[in-house]
Formats: structure tokens, sequence, C-alpha cells
């Protein structure tokens, strides 16, 4: 986003608006058309509420691999890794 006026646009930007700096590649056709179909399936109405999806789903997911982490810590080591400020604090 450059700008947060961008966040009250009704529609997804056209597929060449889309790049990954970090990759230095632009959207494929299969990405861009999954993302009309999460806009679509969701009623997403401007891109706020589209960045808000796509945040929801990012922490959600984290929360999932995190808490898989905990039972695994849990399991092998009895220990968990909730209470530990760092990774180092597991050895």
């Amino acid at each position: 986003m450059s700008s947060f006026s961008k966040f009250e646009e009704t529609q997804l930007p056209p597929r060449s608006a889309f790049h990954s700096s970090l990759i230095n590649e632009g959207f494929t056709e299969a990405k861009y058309a999954h993302a009309q179909t999460v806009w679509e399936s969701f009623n997403i109405r401007n891109l706020g509420e589209y960045h808000d999806l796509y945040v929801k789903t990012d922490v959600i997911l984290l929360s999932y691999v995190f808490e898989n982490f905990r039972k695994l810590t849990q399991n092998y080591y009895h220990l968990d890794a909730a209470y530990m400020l760092t990774s180092p604090g597991l050895a």
C-alpha cells in the first residue's frame, strides 16, 4: 500500500499492480484469480476489508503453528514454549 487512501478502493487493483519486491516477481494469473475468488466469496467491499481478512487469516495460521510447536515441546521436552522468552530458553 502506498497510501491510506488505497484502503477505500472498491475493487481489486489490476494484476499489474501486484509486485513482490522480496522475490522480484508479479502476480501469476492463478494467484490473481484466487484473490478475485476471495474478494467475491467474502463479499469484500474495499481494500481495507481485504487487508483485514488477510491479517486475520495470517494470525490464525500463526496461532495454529505455535500451538503445534507448544504441543511438540511439551511432549518431547516437558517444557512449554509459551513461557520461554526466546528459543534458547528451551535449551
